[in-house]
């Protein structure tokens, strides 16, 4: 019940959002200093302040700064707009490895976090993104997933909308699997 809520799920959701509209101050604003450009909260508030056009061409524009962190801001511009043309699934993996997510992931079970719990949350995300072709659709169909769940959610005892391990132990007298793949899930072995 908490996965549209989750800080990864609103993250990764971020990132796809950011790549198909680059003046996304709102999804620059929950990830920027997640993208590895010693981005501070000043560079933030300047976006912020001067909201027209992409933010990743706003900060470069942000005074004193340095060119090496220019050259890198371009760099990771180039980043999401290649993002932005992919398929969601690929689109995640760049996230994940080229952006270096799961390196932020595994830097958070320092903090108490289980690494295994927090991939949960992105391996169903690619779940959801391999029956997509584009990332506008990908969002749709997380918003949908995330509309079956309000509706029908566990307070009504309806629908419960969850992964196969976050449902051990529990029993349910119907299960529907949605986007099951032959021969991976169940496994034919």
């Amino acid at each position: 019940p908490t996965f549209f809520t989750h800080f990864v799920t609103n993250e990764i959701l971020a990132y796809i959002k950011l790549a198909i509209d680059g003046s996304d101050i709102a999804s620059f604003e929950k990830i920027y200093y997640k993208l590895n450009l010693g981005l501070s909260k000043k560079m933030l508030e300047f976006v912020k302040q001067n909201p027209k056009g992409n933010v990743f061409n706003t900060l470069v524009r942000f005074p004193g700064m340095e060119k090496t962190i220019i050259s890198n801001i371009k760099s990771r511009q180039t980043d999401f707009e290649n993002i932005s043309r992919m398929k969601p699934l690929d689109a995640l993996r760049s996230i994940e490895t080229k952006l270096g997510y799961t390196s932020i992931l595994k830097g958070l079970t320092k903090q108490g976090y289980s690494f295994e719990t927090l991939m949960q949350k992105l391996n169903t995300l690619k779940n959801i993104a391999a029956k997509t072709f584009d990332n506008k659709s990908f969002l749709e169909r997380v918003s949908k997933l995330q509309v079956i769940m309000e509706t029908y959610g566990i307070n009504e005892s309806k629908v419960t909308l969850s992964t196969v391990h976050s449902s051990k132990g529990l029993e349910f007298d119907t299960v529907i699997l949605i986007d099951a793949i032959d021969g991976q899930f169940p496994s034919s072995e």
